[in-house]
């Protein structure tokens, strides 16, 4: 009986909370502890409506900030879960402001703030939210939750069908946006505070240069893991370059740690995701 692959990552075919086909008001909205018990149903889903699957050898896989979230799912899930595997993850939210600052300044840094303060009172009075890119192109000053420079910027669309021709339906109506109070939900995020707490064993993906989290903690996160079998992969490649160019050699990664700890037969992998 094959094992399964919880994936929160492109394509999906699951959406979290607020997101894509999934109920949930306001729109386009990241709560972190939400998904968490989105990725905590998903389990319970496969255990429980799945009997053509192991759940008993399931793993969990995130990518940026959904590998933060698998993090804190497993410290959750114990011994339900039995590897994770989190690339390029975002491991601590105020960490993650404070390195955002120093390339966005303290004019954008409190920009972004005050949106995030407006979009909380206009929820308070029942006002529809207010909304903010998720990405921009820093070389043309646009304002976004995450303003990356041309070559990651390029390396981020290159992923998405959106931009095919003819279009394809596409993430169940995924949009370029979020709403800004999301940024202070974002901020109380902190995987790396319960790394300790993951009983299964962690794969964690390290990019050498990460213009869009703090990769140096990484190395913090990779001490505290208590499984012996938990690992660390360094990569060349920067962050969105993972989902693209950097994409073989972490498969390649995944698949090992995988028939050692969850899949030894790898007879098949069940890809159910979802997009934050």
């Amino acid at each position: 009986m094959p094992g399964s692959l919880l994936s929160w990552e492109w394509p999906p075919s699951c959406y979290t909370t607020g997101n894509g086909c999934s109920d949930g008001m306001p729109r386009n909205d990241v709560d972190p502890e939400a998904h968490v018990q989105d990725i905590i149903a998903a389990v319970n889903y496969i255990a429980e409506s799945r009997p053509e699957l192991d759940s008993s050898r399931l793993s969990l896989f995130g990518h940026c900030m959904a590998g933060g979230l698998v993090i804190q799912a497993a410290a959750k899930l114990q011994d339900r879960v039995k590897a994770v595997i989190s690339v390029v993850p975002m491991l601590d939210g105020r960490h993650n402001l404070w390195y955002s600052m120093e390339s966005r300044g303290v004019f954008g840094s409190l920009r972004l703030l005050l949106c995030g303060v407006t979009d909380m009172v206009r929820g308070v009075l029942g006002m529809s939210p207010a909304y903010v890119p998720i990405i921009g192109l820093k070389d043309k000053h646009q304002f976004a939750v995450i303003e990356a420079a041309k070559s990651e910027f390029d390396e981020y669309w290159s992923r998405h069908t959106m931009k095919q021709t003819p279009p394809v339906p596409y993430l169940g109506g995924w949009q370029n946006r979020v709403t800004a109070r999301s940024i202070f939900k974002y901020m109380g995020m902190r995987p790396l505070q319960v790394v300790d707490l993951v009983s299964a064993p962690i794969l964690i993906v390290h990019p050498a240069v990460d213009h869009v989290v703090p990769n140096y903690l990484i190395p913090m996160a990779a001490r505290q893991a208590k499984h012996p079998g938990s690992r660390v992969f360094v990569t060349e490649y920067r962050h969105f370059e993972q989902a693209t160019k950097g994409f073989y050699s972490t498969v390649q990664q995944m698949k090992g740690f995988m028939r050692e700890f969850s899949h030894p037969s790898m007879v098949e992998l069940t890809k159910v995701s979802s997009q934050t």
